[in-house]
């Protein structure tokens, strides 16, 4: 990591290649890829990260898991 660099922010272009499945340009904060990057670097059985386009990121097995949440029963 380069001097002064956000943690983080080396992968926010493998994020962001992820492509978060319908999110607007522009909705995905920094704290959202700081919290992602978090599953990897400092694990410690979090929980589902929610990113912006109604998608949920987890750790399952030291692998990350990008899946859209299932749309609500109540209109």
């Amino acid at each position: 990591m380069d001097p002064g660099t956000e943690p983080g922010s080396e992968r926010v272009g493998e994020y962001d290649a992820q492509e978060t499945g319908g999110s607007a340009p522009g909705t995905l904060a920094a704290a959202h890829v700081l919290q992602v990057d978090r599953l990897v670097t400092a694990w410690r059985g979090q929980r589902r990260v929610e990113v912006p386009g109604g998608i949920g990121v987890v750790r399952r097995y030291g692998t990350l898991v990008f899946a859209r949440h299932p749309a609500s029963p109540i209109s």
